[in-house]
């Protein structure tokens, strides 16, 4: 899934497991953690795409290895809504977090120019016309967030699922 090998399929895969993975983090945070009202319904087609996906052999070990990490954790939901008692699976909100943000980064890559097709020097991306002003804040956490003593705290995935939902909210609004 590299620049030029991801599929629109895959993207859009990808986007819909990066949206139940910020609805399932939301839902493991909240004052009463909870699975979605939604999972079942969701579950069972990502999961089927994802024993797909995995066959892909342009994959990257990385990839290959989220991947995996979101078929695994596809599977433990799927057993829970099979469940007389469903209940949340281990660590839930920050291994959803965490699958949540490297799909952003999956997708962010998708999207990102060519190493061999540099970006027109003579416009700032600032000055562009169709920039998302929650895409150039994201850059900027990321940028503080490799820099800072403290990059392993919890609090900043926290920080990227609240981008992740003011993202929604701002497509939502554009229309």
């Amino acid at each position: 899934m590299s620049n030029s090998n991801i599929q629109t399929s895959e993207l859009e895969w990808i986007e819909q497991v990066r949206q139940l993975m910020t609805d399932l983090a939301r839902y493991s945070l909240a004052d009463i953690p909870q699975l979605p009202p939604s999972v079942s319904d969701r579950v069972s087609p990502l999961l089927e795409r994802a024993k797909v996906v995995q066959k892909d052999t342009a994959l990257t070990p990385q990839q290959r290895e989220w991947v995996d990490s979101v078929r695994k954790l596809l599977l433990e939901l799927f057993a829970q809504t099979l469940s007389d008692r469903p209940h949340l699976p281990d660590n839930l909100d920050r291994r959803a977090l965490a699958l949540a943000d490297k799909a952003r980064q999956l997708q962010d890559t998708a999207a990102a120019p060519p190493a061999s097709e540099p970006a027109p020097a003579s416009e700032p991306p600032a000055a562009t016309a169709n920039t998302n002003p929650i895409d150039e804040l994201r850059q900027q956490i990321r940028r503080e967030w490799a820099t800072s003593n403290n990059a392993n705290a919890p609090e900043w995935q926290q920080l990227m699922n609240l981008l992740d939902v003011a993202e929604g909210l701002y497509r939502r609004a554009k229309g």
